[in-house]
């Protein structure tokens, strides 16, 4: 192995580490919005929240992404 094959693998599993970690506070998010306990006056919350859930599904689509095509350059 070298750092050709370890750079990417790393990269796939931070974002992969990274886009979960977005999905998941955006649903506690949507949850709490729901329920009413996020006192906010800002016209733009729910812009905010569905961004966070873009944004989640973008880092963890190429997290995986990354991390199949360097498993796959590692085993070739």
């Amino acid at each position: 192995m070298n750092a050709n094959q370890i750079v990417p693998l790393a990269f796939g599993i931070v974002l992969l580490v990274v886009g979960i970690w977005e999905l998941l506070t955006t649903v506690k998010y949507f949850k709490k919005l729901k329920t009413g306990k996020v006192k906010s006056k800002s016209g733009f919350i729910g812009f905010a929240a569905w961004d966070s859930l873009i944004f989640g599904i973008v880092f963890t689509v190429a997290g995986l992404t990354a991390l199949i095509s360097s498993l796959v350059n590692l085993f070739r």
